[in-house]
């Protein structure tokens, strides 16, 4: 629908701002669990070449139908373990992780296998308890109620995910927020002019900046960090 248009834009404007200046055109971009292939339009803009990893055949099957794997080499979209892509170290300069981890049990150890594909950049995006997200549990249900099938999922402090990522050699370059009102409210109201307009008198007040949710992260390799 328009409000889940919308939602999705906003997320490839944050995606964007953190990618456009610090990413050289050419090469291929690693969407690691991208079954829903929220990228493709992306990777365009930065001049990036898609390649999508899954954990299932109907992921890809979901791709091919909406055509973003459409009449592209057959390697572009892989099915594999998420935890053990079939890929050597540093193999892609650019690799991104969207809507994955806070759903993800062991979530460190996905992180290690970002890192260690990824020649330069990661980007992930999550959940971060400094947001509207302290009201969660009460959140929750009515999330449930308006979208039937969804799941829980964790909500990070930004120190833990960036110790993880330090643990693998790669530190915080950029970070944006997405919404400052809870996304289930946004899609309660099915309206997008409303939306906006409530996102932007949050924005204006410096509240998306501080508080914005979820998360879109850039961590980028150190110098000299190798991966044994």
């Amino acid at each position: 629908g328009k409000v889940g248009q919308w939602l999705l834009s906003v997320q490839d404007k944050a995606l964007l701002e953190v990618l456009e200046s610090r990413v050289r055109p050419g090469g291929l971009l690693l969407d690691v669990g991208g079954g829903h292939g929220q990228l493709s339009g992306l990777t365009k803009s930065v001049g990036k070449e898609l390649v999508v990893s899954v954990s299932h055949f109907d992921a890809i099957r979901n791709l091919r139908q909406r055509q973003v794997l459409f009449k592209v080499k057959q390697e572009q979209g892989v099915v594999s373990d998420l935890f053990s892509l079939p890929y050597k170290n540093q193999s892609f300069p650019v690799v991104s992780s969207v809507r994955l981890l806070s759903h993800c049990e062991d979530w460190e150890r996905l992180v290690a296998e970002l890192c260690r594909v990824s020649a330069d950049l990661v980007v992930v995006d999550y959940p971060p308890l400094l947001s509207s997200n302290v009201l969660y549990k009460l959140l929750f249900p009515l999330k449930k109620f308006i979208e039937g099938n969804t799941r829980s999922f964790k909500i990070f402090s930004h120190k833990e995910v960036e110790m993880a990522f330090e643990s693998q050699g790669f530190q915080r370059q950029a970070i944006v927020g997405q919404f400052f009102w809870p996304m289930v409210l946004h899609r309660k109201l099915k309206s997008v002019a409303l939306s906006k307009a409530l996102e932007g008198i949050a924005s204006g007040l410096g509240m998306v900046g501080l508080f914005g949710n979820p998360s879109i992260v850039l961590f980028a390799r150190k110098p000299f960090a190798k991966i044994e």
